[in-house]
């Protein structure tokens, strides 16, 4: 077992992916934002650094403008444990091309928490 119930619920909804044939029909790179100021703009930490803080395993230290040290992550789309939070890529549970496509971006960025860790590996 890793981690809490939140990272079981993670990795069951990993097993239950189906792929699926993909169609960029709808998507503009331009209608999503890269990070935005997360959901404190004051503290300095975006939305990719609030969703490590959330999916760690074993707490990262914050320092100054938001930089994090230490931590431990699992990674479900891999089975990999990363324990460097820029061995990590941050990726939308819905990709922004199917997100165009369905009506997503609308010139809103990301939402806090919408992305889940991914090992680099």
């Amino acid at each position: 077992m890793v981690g809490s119930k939140a990272h079981e619920d993670a990795a069951d909804a990993v097993a239950r992916l189906q792929p699926a044939t993909e169609s960029p029909d709808g998507y503009t790179r331009d209608a999503f934002k890269h990070w935005n100021t997360g959901l404190d703009p004051a503290d300095g930490c975006n939305t990719r650094a609030e969703v490590l803080l959330d999916e760690a395993v074993e707490p990262s230290a914050v320092g100054p403008g938001c930089r994090l040290t230490g931590g431990r992550w699992w990674s479900y789309y891999d089975a990999t444990w990363v324990t460097s939070a820029s061995g990590l890529d941050i990726d939308h549970m819905v990709p922004p091309p199917p997100a165009g496509a369905g009506g997503g971006g609308g010139g809103q960025g990301h939402p806090g928490g919408a992305g889940g860790a991914r090992g680099r590996g």
